[in-house]
Formats: structure tokens, C-alpha cells, sequence
């Protein structure tokens, strides 16, 4: 059998873009579609998506997938997806609400309430991951405070990647990244009836699905599906881990047990520390950050996110768009963003602060406030637009050293994910604040990739993810970015700055909000 000839289909459901990605076995990106998918912002912080719509897209984008791909070449699907938000079912498998997504803030009032108990401190010290208002646990409880009757009528709390399993499956279940984040032991690996009480959801408990863990597990696609597709009967699907997890995955963070460190900036910022055993986790007085289990062996994936990142280069972008627009110009992103990048290499630091919270819903790391608000600092009349952009690329950079030194100190190497990792000024600028070399992922769909590693292990076609990661991730020609000695002290001072600018501003977001 030529293994080489079979492939792995990963789904990988994100916020506003639903991927569908083939793989072969050797590791080979063979195609890949997209599909957008919309979300409704509300008032009062509700943000929520239609999970029919969800569905609907997944299967076109599949659909799309499979007409360039050879239907009896496929041997496994595998799922993931944006990760935390509440996705409730009924008896019969049908949405009973709108899917609050992690962007919802709705929850905030709670969670701020729940900090303040003194029985949070157990929780933290059971869980290891801060309470936020992105987690299922706080949502599930605003529903019994403000509609339980939509509690009544469902019977499951889902995730994204649940519900699409669920669809090409009929099992409702989740993975142990999900589980343990919003109600497990860290530890123990499971559900925690500890935590769930503190949370005040022991009598929700029933909506809790059974833990899968997608390394080991899998469930064969509908057959109706299966007919529909005209793909084998019984074909395996994987339910993988959180988009973050394996996007890590994707990126190689298994081949290599020196570079433990891994940022995504994508529209989150997400900054991860691999650790070894339970041990190496730093907890914070804040109680802030996630820690998510690793598919394999006993690693935890320790987390500060913060909750916008290139969603403040979109809004920069979104400014200049909309100007040229007025004057019936369109600007193609894509082209824009590579222009920025020319000028950024072309002229010196901004010597501008910039805050980078631009989302409505606040910030959740390293602190939590509902209320954050991005800000410039220091702006003159010799600053232009580059300038601005260039004090962005770099607010991100101080947002992730900020995040990255709450759980601990940085690595070596920092391995980069996102769409910002192709763009060598953000690199060059992220490489010299963080004082790291700074290495891109080897696959620009990471996230789908690490899906279909999990599923490459679980077929067995390798033993672990380590001897995946060996044979297909080949980063040996990609570029490995070292800070620039010209500007190092610059940011260590930017830096000083942008933490002491952020305490004298901190006090006026809850009074402009």
C-alpha cells in the first residue's frame, strides 16, 4: 500500500473561517478550501453565531474540498475548532439557543463575582485556569440566572468542534482540552465534582458530554454521510483538541522538547510554555491564564491569551480601507499588508506606546478586565501612518513578553503561528522585544495540520506525535529570526513604558466605556 496515496481531511471550524485541508500521509498540504462564517455582535456583550449556519458551512466547505480531492483516497476526518463558548443541544440534536462564542462578555458580571469568593482560590488551585467570561462554565451560568428555560430544553453543552463532530458522527462528546479548562482536575485528568460546585452548576452536570480523547478514539462517519460524500463506510473521525492545542501541534511543538515556547497571534493572542509535569506550573495571586492538557504524555500547555491581536492590525487596516473606499478605491488586504511590511523594515521604532485591546469584550490576560481599551501614547505631529502601524506590531510584542513573563520566563526559540508570522517586519520586531529568536511554523494551516497528526497517531501510522512531527514538519529552510542588538535596549525601555502607561491609563476604562 502506498501511503503516500491515502489522506487525512481536517476541519478546522474557526471563528469566522470554517478550513477544510487534505493531507497525505508523508505530510504534503494537498488542498485546502475555506468558507466564511458569521457571527452577530448584540448588545450588553452577547455575541453569538448560529450553529445551524455553522453546520452549513462546514459542509459546503467540505463539499468544496472533495471535488478536488479523490473521494476513495480519504481514510480519516479530523475535527477542531475555536475553542471555550456554549454550544447547547436538545433531545433530538437540535440548537436551543444561538452559540454564545468566546468573544461573549455577557457572563462578566459573574465572573467578576466569582473572583471576588473565596472559594475561587480552590478552584484555581484544582483547575489552573483563571475564570473568564470566554469559558463555558460562566455562560452555562448566566443561562440559570437569566434563562433557565433554556437549560430545561437542553440536554448537552457543547463546543464548536462538539457540534461538528457530533454532526458527522451522532456522538456527543468532547476533548480533554475542553473538559478540563472550564470544570476538570488538572491533575487527574477529568471532570471535577469540586469544581463544578464551587461554580454553583452541580444540578447542570447533566449537560456535561463524555470526555474523548482523540488520539486514542474515534467514531465512524455517518452513513448517510458516507453515501452523500461516496467515501468508504465507516471511515474514522477524530475528535482532535482545542484549535490552540493543535495548532501547537501543527507547529512542531512535539519534535523538539528545547523549543517549549509558541505563540499564536491570530485574531487572539495566544502565548504558551510546554510543561513537563504538574510541577513546572506557575500559578499567579491574579489567578489568571489557561492550562490546557497535551495530547501526549503527561505535558501541560500553560497559557496567558490576550484577547485581541490582529484584530487591532484589521481595524488599523479597516481605517485606511474605508478612506480609499470613499474615493471609490478598493484595497485588497492582502497587497496593503505587504506594502505596510516594506515601509515598517524601512523606518526606525514609532516611539509610540500602543495598547492593543481593542475588543469590546476586554482583556483576559495576563489580568482580566471586561472594561480594557486600546490606546496610543506619546503621538506627535511627525507621526504618520506607519508609524501607527509600526507602534501596533509592536504593542503586540510587548502584549505577548507581558503574557509570557506571568507564567515564566521565555525559551530560547519562540515558535510562531498565525497570519502575522509570514510578515518579516512583525518577526524582526517580535524577535527584538521578546529577546528570542523567533522561529514561523512550518505550515500556514497549522491548526488543521496538528488535526491531522492527532489523526495520523490514532490510525496508527505513527507511534506518537514526536515521530510525526520528526517526518513532517521540514523546517530545516525556514527562516529563524534573532533580535536586532541596534534595538534591543530601545525595547526593553518601550517595554518599562508600556507596563507603567498601562497602570496610569487602567483607572479611565471603566469610565469611557
Amino acid at each position: 500500500m502506498n501511503n503516500s496515496s491515502e489522506v487525512i481531511i481536517s476541519i478546522d471550524a474557526g471563528t469566522s473561517i470554517i478550513k477544510t485541508v487534505a493531507f497525505d500521509l508523508e505530510g504534503k498540504l494537498l488542498a485546502s478550501t475555506t468558507r466564511t462564517n458569521d457571527y452577530s455582535i448584540l448588545e450588553h456583550g452577547c455575541v453569538i453565531q448560529d450553529m445551524d449556519k455553522t453546520w452549513d458551512k462546514t459542509i459546503q466547505c467540505l463539499r468544496d474540498l472533495l471535488e478536488i480531492i479523490d473521494h476513495k483516497k480519504i481514510i480519516a476526518f479530523s475535527v477542531t475548532g475555536q475553542g471555550d463558548g456554549t454550544w447547547l443541544i436538545d433531545n433530538d440534536g437540535k440548537s436551543t439557543h444561538p452559540a454564545l462564542l468566546w468573544l461573549d462578555s455577557r457572563s462578566s458580571n459573574i465572573v467578576n463575582k466569582l473572583r471576588k469568593d473565596p472559594n475561587d482560590v480552590e478552584r484555581y488551585n484544582i483547575n489552573m485556569t483563571g475564570l473568564m467570561s470566554c469559558h463555558q462554565g460562566p455562560q452555562l451560568i448566566w443561562f440559570k440566572e437569566n434563562n433557565k428555560e433554556i437549560l430545561q430544553r437542553s440536554v448537552k453543552a457543547l463546543h464548536c468542534k462538539d457540534w461538528i463532530y457530533y454532526n458527522l458522527t451522532g456522538e456527543i462528546v468532547t476533548d480533554p482540552s475542553e473538559a478540563i479548562v472550564s470544570y476538570g482536575d488538572l491533575e487527574k485528568r477529568c471532570y471535577s465534582d469540586e469544581v463544578i460546585e464551587i461554580l454553583g452548576l452541580t444540578s447542570q452536570k447533566y449537560l456535561l458530554p463524555e470526555i474523548s480523547n482523540g488520539l486514542y478514539e474515534s467514531h465512524p462517519l455517518k452513513k448517510e454521510i458516507s453515501k452523500d460524500f461516496n467515501v468508504k463506510i465507516g471511515t474514522p473521525v477524530i475528535l482532535s483538541y482545542i484549535d490552540g492545542i493543535c495548532t501547537q501541534v501543527g507547529a512542531g511543538m512535539s519534535k523538539n522538547d528545547k523549543e517549549n515556547c509558541f505563540s499564536i497571534v491570530g485574531s487572539t493572542g495566544s502565548h504558551a510554555i510546554i510543561r513537563k509535569s504538574l510541577n513546572e506550573v506557575k500559578l499567579n495571586s491574579q489567578r489568571t491564564g489557561f492550562c490546557h492538557v497535551y495530547p501526549e504524555g503527561f505535558k501541560i500547555v500553560q497559557t496567558q491569551a490576550h484577547m485581541s491581536a490582529t484584530l487591532n492590525i484589521d481595524w488599523l487596516f479597516q481605517i485606511a480601507s474605508d478612506l480609499f473606499g470613499r474615493n471609490g478605491i478598493n484595497v485588497d488586504k492582502n497587497e496593503f499588508l505587504k506594502d505596510i511590511d516594506q515601509h515598517i523594515l524601512e523606518i526606525p521604532p514609532s516611539n509610540i506606546i500602543f495598547h492593543p485591546f481593542i475588543s469590546s469584550a476586554g482583556e483576559r490576560g495576563p489580568f482580566i478586565n471586561s472594561d480594557a481599551r486600546a490606546s496610543f501614547v506619546g503621538l506627535n505631529s511627525q507621526h504618520g501612518y506607519f508609524d501607527l502601524m509600526r507602534s501596533v506590531f509592536e504593542g503586540l510584542a510587548m502584549a505577548a513578553k507581558h503574557c509570557f513573563l506571568s507564567i515564566g520566563s521565555i525559551g530560547s526559540t519562540v515558535i510562531l503561528s498565525g497570519g502575522v508570522s509570514k510578515n518579516e517586519s512583525f518577526c524582526k520586531i517580535y524577535s527584538t522585544a521578546l529577546n528570542k529568536k523567533v522561529k514561523p511554523a512550518f505550515y500556514s494551516e497549522a491548526g488543521a495540520a496538528g488535526a491531522a497528526m492527532i489523526a495520523a497517531v490514532n490510525l496508527g501510522v505513527f507511534s506518537d506525535l514526536k515521530s510525526c512531527s520528526q517526518k513532517w514538519i521540514q523546517d530545516n529552510h525556514i527562516s529563524v529570526y534573532k533580535p536586532d542588538p541596534d534595538f534591543r535596549g530601545y525595547y526593553d525601555k518601550l517595554y518599562e513604558n508600556y507596563l507603567e502607561s498601562l497602570k496610569r491609563v487602567e483607572p479611565l476604562w471603566g469610565k469611557i466605556k
